[in-house]
Order: structure tokens, then C-alpha cells, then sequence
């Protein structure tokens, strides 16, 4: 396990993005699950991608959404679990905020993706086929700014720490099966 602190969060949800990005070219063990009770598509620095696209092409990334719609054009499952509108709204979340929220999950969507919810869940990971990074921010550009909300966390590599890894997906599992498709 590798302790992730609130400056290096959000690169580290997106090298693991772009690692599973990567690896999708030359295996078809692949996958990305996004488990957060608040979601929304937010902006991605522009030096990330700039380094990432020495190795593929993904100059022109600029928010979450645009990572998560070409892991899902390389043929990469895609699944996002998070609150249904209703339960936004009794989480007294603003109607813009909910708006957003629904629009990012439109877009994974129509790209593909498959949209749970699962009004119990609180927890917020990230899994890739090799990584598991679990936190306390949500998925939104609030949970991963640390000037706007302190988010430390632990990113577990399946290659270093099997067990905790298959711990977590045992976990991930659990939060889908008692989820509900849209």
C-alpha cells in the first residue's frame, strides 16, 4: 500500500486511468469501476496528458470525461456507481450540482458505460485491472482539488499487495451486486 495525500490524489486516479489506457492496447484484462456517492466530470491539468501521450494519443484530454470515453472506445468496461438524483436532492446537493451530476453520468453512458446506483454506499475508489485507489473525496473536481478539500488516501498495486487487492475487489463487487442499473 502507498499513502496518497490530497496533492497527489487526482494524478494518481489519473495515471491509473491512463495505465489501464495503455494497457488496453495489448490486453483485453481490462476494466475501470468508479465507485462515489457525488460525481461530476471536472478538468484535468493540461500537463497530464502531454506527458501521458508520449506513449498514446490523448493529447486532447481535458476532463474526466474525455479519459473515461476513450477507455471505453478501446473496448475498456467502464462502470460508474454513485446516488440517483432523488437521492441527491435528500443529500440536499444543489439542483446545478445534481444536473452536472446526471450529465457526466449521461456521457459515460451514451459512451458505453454503465451507470449503478447504490443510495448506500459511501465509499470512493477507483479500480483498475492492476490498481485500487480509495480515498475520501468524491469524484468531483471539489473531492480532488486540495485546495478545496483534503482527500489522503491509499492506492494498492495488485502486482505488490494481491491480497489487499482482492480485497477490495471483493468489496467493489459487493457495492454493485446490491446496487441498481439505470
Amino acid at each position: 500500500m502507498t499513502h496518497v495525500d490530497e496533492n497527489n490524489y487526482a494524478i494518481a486516479d489519473f495515471d491509473i486511468l491512463s495505465s489501464e489506457l495503455i494497457k488496453s492496447m495489448y490486453s483485453k484484462d481490462v476494466g475501470v469501476i468508479i465507485i462515489s456517492p457525488w460525481v461530476k466530470d471536472y478538468a484535468l491539468p493540461v500537463t497530464w496528458p502531454s506527458f501521458t501521450s508520449n506513449f498514446i494519443n490523448i493529447i486532447d484530454m481535458q476532463r474526466t470525461s474525455d479519459i473515461l470515453k476513450l477507455l471505453l472506445q478501446n473496448r475498456v468496461n467502464v462502470t460508474i456507481v454513485t446516488s440517483s438524483s432523488t437521492q441527491l436532492k435528500n443529500d440536499h446537493w444543489n439542483q446545478k450540482n445534481i444536473q452536472d451530476s446526471l450529465i457526466f453520468c449521461d456521457q459515460i453512458k451514451n459512451a458505453g458505460g454503465k451507470i449503478i446506483y447504490n443510495k448506500k454506499n459511501h465509499g470512493k475508489v477507483t479500480l483498475t485491472s492492476e490498481c485500487c485507489l480509495t480515498g475520501s473525496g468524491n469524484f468531483t473536481n471539489k473531492g480532488r482539488d486540495p485546495k478545496l478539500q483534503d482527500n489522503a488516501g491509499v492506492l494498492e498495486n495488485r502486482s505488490k499487495d494481491e491480497r489487499s487487492y482482492v480485497a477490495k475487489v471483493t468489496w467493489v463487487n459487493k457495492i454493485i451486486d446490491e446496487g441498481q442499473p439505470e
